[in-house]
């Protein structure tokens, strides 16, 4: 069994040192591709933070819109939009404006999605498909179902409430909530005996 030994090399090259660090580990050594040139170091790509100020383009808004009523998928319209999804609820909260263009957008994006239920479903019960694409489109149909379940409450209004009011009156706040949690706790004595 042959021996390997380290990288000799070549005459009148001189062999790259690794440097160390402060805490004295060694760093890599640069790459170098087949040029002989040193390649760049890589690097994670890094997402651009869009929680900034002025972030938020219209185009952006437009994409993240346009992509929602098509699916009611936030997330997939945030990729789409290129934009962070913390940064598109951060301005739903914020705007009132872009809520309500959110809500008809996702209700548009639900009504299309229930008509590709339907489809999906005939499609299933009309015993036409294979039994390979048959397990296919009944997972998709569950998916689809799972994603319309969802979003469900918030195209019939009950879900997204509207932003809180400027000033909170945080002394009625606590108050509201030592109420609240003295209620559960009669509640939990009176079922279980005093504690």
């Amino acid at each position: 069994m042959p021996i390997s030994s380290p990288a000799i090399p070549a005459a009148g090259a001189v062999a790259p040192v690794p440097s160390k660090n402060a805490a004295g580990a060694v760093a890599p050594v640069p790459s170098k591709n087949a040029a002989g040139a040193v390649a760049p170091a890589s690097k994670k790509r890094s997402r651009p933070s869009t929680l900034q100020a002025g972030a938020f383009t219209i185009t952006q808004r437009k994409a993240f819109l346009a992509a929602l009523s098509q699916r009611p998928n936030i997330a997939a319209a945030c990729r789409k939009a290129n934009l962070h999804s913390m940064r598109v609820y951060v301005e739903r909260l914020t705007s009132p404006e872009f809520s309500a263009e959110w809500d008809r957008a996702l209700a548009t994006g639900y009504v299309r999605l229930e008509a590709y239920a339907l489809e999906v479903a005939l499609t299933l019960t009309s015993g036409k498909l294979p039994a390979e694409k048959l397990a296919k489109a009944e997972k998709e149909l569950k998916l689809i179902n799972a994603q319309l379940a969802h979003h469900r409450s918030a195209v019939r209004g009950e879900g997204h409430r509207p932003p809180p009011a400027a000033k909170t009156d945080v002394r009625a706040a606590n108050q509201r909530v030592v109420a609240r949690l003295r209620l559960m706790r009669s509640r939990r004595i009176e079922r279980n005996g005093a504690v």
